[in-house]
């Protein structure tokens, strides 16, 4: 029941991971490496934090798909 939202956090969370990476790599003043430190910045400051609300979605559990009785689905 929570996969998605914890696969969605998963793949923000790697990509943040290589993103941070990048930048600091990016060390020198060529607008290029410029860009690439303000492109993870923002995803630093705007997705990952955006991505931490999925928590609650990846830790509430499937009790609410198990309240549809099986007949109901059958139908």
């Amino acid at each position: 029941a929570g996969s998605y939202p914890f696969t969605t956090m998963l793949s923000v969370a790697t990509c943040g991971w290589l993103m941070a990476r990048q930048a600091r790599l990016a060390t020198g003043d060529s607008p290029f490496e410029m860009m690439k430190r303000t492109v993870a910045r923002f995803y630093l400051d705007r997705i990952v934090a955006e991505a931490l609300g999925l928590e609650a979605g990846a830790m509430a559990g499937s009790a609410g798909l198990y309240a549809i009785e099986a007949d109901v689905l059958a139908a």
